[in-house]
């Protein structure tokens, strides 16, 4: 697990770089803070995906490494009979349309999607950023409390 577990949270800590410097930016330039924050996204949901793969090894599932998403980790579980609360509260995480998990991923699809027909004010550099700093902490704070709850409770097992 300390593989899956170190990129875990090299990622973690990355993410919380970024946000801090992306708060640091806060009145300075705009796209600079925006691409703070999007790589921000980006850092907690690849640390997202290799806490799957955390989850499948402490499980002790084939190829953990390859996890990709909730949907292929659960699958595996089904199909060794396992019952995981700490893959269920995931799943209830990212069905939840208002949870920070939801959103989180939400915002991954997004940054990866190509931009909307550009308008003038788009390529002019104007038009209000679509993530703040404090949403994208947020996200950061809830990831890092549910990774360290749901860690203790794998030791207990």
């Amino acid at each position: 697990m300390a593989g899956l577990a170190g990129a875990v949270n090299w990622k973690r800590a990355l993410a919380a770089t970024l946000v801090e410097q992306a708060v640091r930016e806060a009145r300075s330039d705009r796209h600079r803070r925006q691409a703070l924050l999007e790589g921000a996204v980006f850092e907690l949901a690849l640390a997202y995906r290799f806490y799957l793969g955390e989850l499948a090894e402490a499980l002790q599932l084939p190829e953990a490494e390859g996890i990709a998403d909730l949907a292929q980790l659960e699958g595996l579980c089904r199909r060794r009979g396992i019952v995981s609360p700490e893959v269920a509260e995931l799943a209830a995480l990212e069905q939840a349309a208002d949870s920070w998990l939801a959103a989180l991923l939400a915002a991954r699809r997004r940054i990866a999607e190509p931009p909307r027909p550009a308008s003038p004010d788009l390529l002019a550099g104007g038009g209000p950023p679509w993530l703040d700093c404090a949403e994208v902490a947020g996200w950061r704070a809830a990831f890092d409390a549910l990774v360290e709850r749901q860690r203790a409770g794998l030791v207990e097992w």
